[in-house]
């Protein structure tokens, strides 16, 4: 590699974005949508750093119908001596590490069936009649009636959805105003399962194995203390109850801490799974379930596990359910 070239490469290799899209080509295959995923970037800003890329870089295309697949030929000889010599440096870095974790959660979201380019998938057009919330509905009529948890209300249509298979809900939130707001509404709804309670998600008003489902969302990065939060969960959940989670994949919009009061800026999939984990629960699993379309374009994480059953016990019917 001459002098000129490889001025030209450490120019191009400048950027951090740049950095980590070269980062994870060089791992494996990847089109465009996947490298946006991963890194939480739009796709003209993907357009964008791939374009610098391949003026010095020799970056392998493949297509499959309308798809397109890049990946870094490693076994060039203008870049082999090169990245012998970085990766571990890319090794070494945190932010790599993170970006590698999530290609992997993104990897294990599409063998639960979810991948934001598939055709046909709700999102991708208007249809009259098709939505997630009509296709929430109906997958709850399914669900057999339980006593649930219900922790941080936000504007209560969430929780009066959740009460259609409900038993009894719980509902708790630090905020006396949502909580009375939640009771009107459930009132007009004709809603009879519910009860609010004053509390927060690290010292919940509720008795030991209380309830059968414990259920928050985007509540999670509210909290100063995600281990005592993840314990108080178990505690207030029977023998084989189920904790579900829906939270922010880790991001950059610091803005959030003092406009919405955030303590912090969404979690690695990995840390929740530790968390959960490290809290007691068992068959935990966290994996990417949606992308907002808008910029900044925040990533939710479903994070689930369930409170072990001793073995002296025999499980009710609505643990095994």
């Amino acid at each position: 590699m001459g002098m000129n070239d490889l001025s030209r490469l450490f120019k191009s290799l400048s950027d951090e974005t740049r950095l980590r899209v070269c980062h994870l080509l060089a791992r494996e295959e990847l089109s465009p949508s996947e490298i946006g995923e991963v890194l939480n970037l739009a796709q003209p800003l993907v357009s964008k750093q791939l374009a610098a890329l391949r003026e010095t870089l020799p970056i392998r295309e493949r297509r499959e119908g309308r798809r397109v697949f890049l990946e870094m030929d490693r076994e060039s000889p203008q870049v082999r001596d090169f990245f012998a010599w970085i990766d571990p440096q890319f090794l070494s870095s945190e932010v790599c590490r993170r970006d590698l974790a999530r290609l992997r959660a993104t990897r294990e979201k599409k063998q639960f069936g979810y991948e934001a380019a598939a055709p046909g998938d709700l999102g991708r057009r208007y249809l009259p009649g098709r939505t997630w919330e009509g296709l929430a509905r109906t997958l709850l009529t399914l669900v057999p009636p339980r006593s649930i948890l219900d922790i941080g209300i936000g504007d209560g249509e969430l929780t009066l959805l959740l009460a259609k298979c409900a038993s009894r809900l719980v509902a708790v939130d630090p905020d006396r105003g949502a909580l009375q707001r939640l009771e009107k509404k459930s009132l007009k709804a004709g809603c009879t399962v519910i009860e609010t309670r004053v509390g927060v998600l690290e010292d919940l008003p509720l008795d030991e194995a209380e309830v059968d489902l414990v259920f928050a969302s985007q509540v999670f990065h509210h909290s100063d203390d995600m281990t005592g939060a993840f314990s108080e969960c178990k505690r207030v959940l029977t023998p084989g109850g189920r904790l579900v989670v829906l939270d922010l994949l880790a991001h950059r919009e610091d803005w959030v801490r003092g406009k919405l009061s955030h303590s912090k800026l969404g979690f690695e999939a990995e840390e929740l799974l530790t968390a959960i984990s490290a809290a007691g629960f068992e068959n935990a699993s966290v994996y990417p379930v949606a992308r907002d379309r808008k910029s900044p374009h925040f990533v939710t994480l479903l994070a689930t596990g369930s409170k072990p059953v001793p073995e002296s016990s025999t499980p009710t019917n609505s643990e095994t359910d």
